[in-house]
């Protein structure tokens, strides 16, 4: 199973992509949602139920949601995690302005959090400090199932 360093190592090769509603490629274009299922399928993730995390899932969302389908979801195929114990490699989902519609991944750069999204505003996946702006948005910490926090070999 990937490890947390995994999970961002793969997120930041995807900083710098254009943020592209419903797309999914590598340096082609992509969105929040896209970047986290995008991550899982490239590192053979499954959710909850056993069922892989795809490039198609969930191909018809409108470009301004306007319910909680994504944390919704999120809440159902990823495990749910208490905000004090937020850390890299971890999923959030984000009220925009006031919808829990968007979702990042976690990092870390020297002891300091920061995430990675698909950021409309900035038009690319960015990576940057997880502020008090970011953090009083966020709804629900979640990590991927399976996920382990080291590598076999640093055991």
């Amino acid at each position: 199973m990937p490890t947390r360093e995994d999970i961002v190592a793969e997120a930041r090769t995807w900083v710098g992509t254009p943020f592209q509603h419903l797309t999914r490629v590598k340096g082609i274009g992509v969105d929040c949602v896209g970047l986290v299922i995008a991550i899982a399928d490239d590192l053979g993730i499954k959710d909850n139920d056993g069922k892989p995390f795809l490039r198609d899932d969930y191909r018809a969302y409108p470009t301004q949601p306007s319910d909680r389908f994504v944390h919704d979801e999120c809440c159902r195929r990823l495990v749910r995690k208490s905000v004090n114990d937020l850390c890299q490699g971890d999923i959030v989902s984000l009220k925009v302005p006031r919808t829990a519609c968007h979702v990042a991944i976690i990092t870390e750069r020297q002891g300091v959090l920061y995430m990675i999204h698909g950021y409309s505003p900035l038009r690319k996946v960015v990576e940057h400090i997880l502020d008090n702006s970011f953090r009083r948005r966020i709804i629900g910490v979640f990590s991927y199932p399976g996920v382990t926090e080291v590598s076999p070999s640093h055991v």
